[in-house]
């Protein structure tokens, strides 16, 4: 049986693992953004994009920590009803930062590859995916916002009428790995056109398969 004491020190383990996750992203985004102001000297709507990614990613990390402050790896006996409460609101936050940085982030490579294509087919399928990603983001974020009944949607479910939550995570889930492996496949099929030599194909084709990584740890969402 576990421990109020073993339970205790899971919280600061997710904190940890959400930290380590946001300061490699934060450096990366970083790099990418210094490197093409250097470069274009300019601001374009995938650099506002990933802007938003990472500042939401931020919100996530300080509502999750909320969540481990008022009792996130403790027995729910062992809380008061005041921590409850502040739980269920920091629970709510966070899900609603991660849906925002989960597709924005999706919708910064998207934008990219734009600039892979010319006028053609290619160009209106990757349009099509970034209007797709954007619906389903909007529609989720206005799920998860009014996932319960007002005014106070992010009360204790067990309290109050809510949207039936397994099952929009589940299609949340799968539409999450559906695009994401749609962004990391869509580069192969960008790529195949090009006019280069076999080598640097393939090199620049496995560039972006790091992409696919993500399709194994949205899995856990399911």
């Amino acid at each position: 049986m576990t421990t109020v004491s073993e339970a205790n020190a899971r919280g600061p383990l997710v904190n940890i693992a959400s930290w380590i996750t946001l300061v490699s992203a934060i450096l990366a985004a970083g790099v990418k953004l210094y490197t093409k102001m250097s470069i274009t000297k300019k601001v374009q709507l995938d650099d506002a994009l990933l802007l938003v990614a990472v500042l939401a990613a931020v919100g996530c990390c300080i509502a999750q920590a909320k969540q481990v402050q008022f009792g996130l790896g403790q027995h729910e006996d062992s809380l008061t009803s005041g921590q409850i409460s502040s739980y269920y609101l920091s629970y709510y936050v966070t899900q609603i930062f991660y849906v925002v940085t989960v597709y924005v982030a999706k919708l910064v490579g998207l934008y990219f590859f734009i600039s892979l294509t010319g006028e053609n087919v290619k160009r209106k399928i990757v349009r099509c995916l970034m209007v797709f990603i954007g619906a389903w983001t909007t529609a989720a974020i206005f799920v998860v916002a009014f996932q319960c009944e007002l005014p106070r949607p992010w009360k204790n479910p067990s309290s109050q009428k809510c949207v039936n939550k397994l099952a929009f995570w589940t299609v949340n889930g799968v539409v999450d790995i559906l695009t994401q492996l749609c962004v990391g496949l869509l580069p192969v099929y960008l790529l195949a056109g090009l006019q280069l030599r076999k080598t640097k194909k393939i090199f620049s084709m496995l560039s972006f398969t790091p992409n696919m990584l993500f399709v194994n740890l949205s899995q856990f969402t399911l």
